[in-house]
């Protein structure tokens, strides 16, 4: 836990779940993950600190839009 808290990045965690993995030498992208009983769709938008943590479905951070959506 030390080892991890001195890396230059955020990590949230409730607890730790100990349990084997099945190994089937395959990578995959583009899927739902669940962790915590929420689950992450690719292109959700993250957003993290020590308070929580903030999962969206549209990128909240991208500068190039207006508050309706519009490009600027």
């Amino acid at each position: 836990v030390d080892e991890i808290g001195a890396l230059p990045l955020g990590v949230q965690a409730l607890g730790t779940h100990p349990q084997k993995t099945e190994k089937r030498n395959e990578g995959q992208t583009d899927i739902p993950v669940t962790f915590g009983g929420v689950t992450f769709w690719p292109g959700d938008c993250v957003v993290c600190d020590n308070n929580g943590i903030v999962v969206h479905k549209k990128d909240m951070l991208r500068r190039d839009e207006g508050q309706d959506g519009a490009k600027k």
